[in-house]
């Protein structure tokens, strides 16, 4: 099931999408238009979009390095690209991959995929349940009971403190010859995260110039360097 399910879902190698996220949490909702680019390896594009349609701010992550350029306080962010700095913009403090692996509409693993039970739920989905080789995470996927298309419907990630984090894909749709959920709802509750995205307008396996998840400080601008530390 989960080699089926990887050659399905491995079929996007990067995503270009128009949409909307919606963050909820201590400081209560901000909603805003956002463009996305990701591509496998966790490399990573965000430009959130001010309701006049001019950039608000730019992240990029080419994998190793995070860079965010925030206009409307004119001040320019890198560092390294640990989860707390790509957190930065889009508010999910997860690394480039695991966030890559779930905007495409995938989910990350915990363990092994060898390791995995497979059942049938009632509901008419399969479930999965694996656990990383420590023991200290549990998984439960859920995967849509259609073989022709095995939509990945929701994850939840658990610890001996309780949900780490959850994920729910809707309205999935096929693009490009790939079954893509046009919105993603993710929630991390001891990190206070609540994050909606909406595709309006998604693309699947496009190009996308190698610089595109690069950028460096506009002149004038001096780089403030930032550590999850």
């Amino acid at each position: 099931m989960i080699s089926l399910l990887g050659a399905v879902h491995g079929r996007a190698r990067n995503l270009r999408a128009q949409g909307r996220a919606d963050h909820l949490g201590p400081d209560g909702r901000v909603r805003g238009t956002v463009m996305f680019f990701v591509e496998r390896d966790a490399r990573l594009r965000f430009d959130a979009l001010t309701p006049a349609d001019t950039t608000a701010a730019t992240l990029t992550s080419d994998g190793g390095r995070f860079a965010l350029l925030d206009a409307g306080e004119n001040r320019f962010y890198a560092g390294p690209a640990e989860p707390c700095n790509i957190a930065r913009l889009l508010r999910i403090p997860l690394d480039g991959r695991e966030i890559v692996e779930i905007l495409l509409g995938g989910t990350p693993l915990v363990g092994p995929a060898g390791g995995a039970r497979v059942t049938w739920d009632d509901g008419g989905f399969y479930v999965l349940r694996l656990a990383s080789p420590d023991g200290r995470l549990r998984q439960e996927v859920h995967v849509s009971g259609e073989r022709d298309r095995l939509d990945v419907l929701s994850s939840v990630v658990r610890d001996r403190r309780g949900t780490w984090f959850r994920v729910a894909y809707e309205d999935h749709a096929r693009v490009g010859g790939v079954r893509i959920p046009k919105s993603i709802h993710f929630e991390m509750p001891r990190e206070d995260a609540d994050v909606l995205v909406r595709y309006d307008d998604v693309e699947v396996n496009v190009e996308i110039p190698p610089d595109a998840f690069v950028q460096t400080a506009p002149e004038g601008l001096h780089a403030e360097e930032v550590t999850c530390q």
